[in-house]
């Protein structure tokens, strides 16, 4: 009987041991995605920054030439 026991809590540890190995793997997995969603939110900001700064310059160029261009006088014809 002592020997019977003795299988049976060894197959309750492999089986407690597999449960935790997939209790890792899953928090592994969790852990990933957190990562990667973290990656791409950071992306989103980087471009969002980049098309401001992008629109700002665009207003500036546009301000300049409107200004230069109303300080120009039209030729008499």
């Amino acid at each position: 009987m002592g020997t019977l026991l003795s299988v049976s809590e060894c197959l309750l540890g492999i089986a407690q041991g597999e449960e935790k190995r997939e209790k890792r793997r899953e928090e592994k997995r969790r852990e990933e995605k957190r990562r990667e969603e973290k990656r791409r939110e950071e992306k989103r900001r980087e471009e969002k920054r980049i098309q401001k700064w992008s629109l700002k310059m665009k207003k500036k160029v546009l301000d300049k030439v409107f200004l230069e261009g109303s300080n120009l006088q039209l030729p008499k014809t």
